[in-house]
């Protein structure tokens, strides 16, 4: 195996170099120069706050007066549009829950962007009820299967009292027969 003297490829420069680099030296009158661009920029920003300060000094009262109404003005627009978004709100909720909507809150949402001030809120959720109609409350639930049949006379009422059916009923469907037992006790 032969050795090889690396440092015999190395740049002869090449770490032998222990001299500090020197470090740059400013003259008097560059340090005057950067120092007075510095002190100009800040003189600047607070020259131009103070012609803020002076321009509220110098404000009439009648000036001041219509700042501080202005201010108010768009203070009372932003509550009375929020009110009035809450209002819009609540009145489609109403309008979906009267027209038999699952959920109003989620209506709603989806007509949002649909509603304007000359929009109906009722003729938009109609609109939405006609393109989705799994939103709306299904009334066929719980209908007897086969219209053609009378509905079951309810043993529990005066007219109608029969201990015989109210058994079968509480043997049969313990739910509905307290649910019977209710609506007598209502019609009296």
């Amino acid at each position: 195996m032969k050795k090889f003297n690396l440092q015999f490829f190395a740049d002869p420069d090449e770490g032998n170099n222990t001299e500090p680099t020197p470090e740059k030296t400013f003259t008097q009158t560059e340090l005057d120069a950067v120092i007075s661009k510095r002190l100009a920029i800040e003189r600047k920003a607070w020259e131009e706050q103070l012609e803020e300060e002076k321009k509220k000094v110098a404000m009439t009262e009648v000036e001041k007066l219509k700042a501080e109404s202005e201010a108010k003005v768009k203070e009372w627009q932003e509550k009375y549009q929020t009110v009035a978004e809450k209002a819009k709100q609540a009145e489609v909720k109403a309008v979906a829950a009267e027209l038999g909507v699952i959920d109003p809150e989620a209506a709603f949402l989806l007509v949002q962007n649909e509603l304007t001030d000359e929009a109906d809120p009722k003729e938009v959720l109609t609109k939405l009820l006609e393109s989705k109609p799994y939103l709306k409350k299904r009334t066929d639930i719980g209908a007897p299967s086969n219209p053609g049949t009378p509905p079951e006379e309810n043993p529990f009422l005066p007219e109608t009292f029969n201990l015989s059916k109210q058994g079968e009923i509480f043997r049969r469907d313990p739910v509905k027969a307290k649910a019977l037992q209710e609506q007598a006790k209502r019609r009296k």
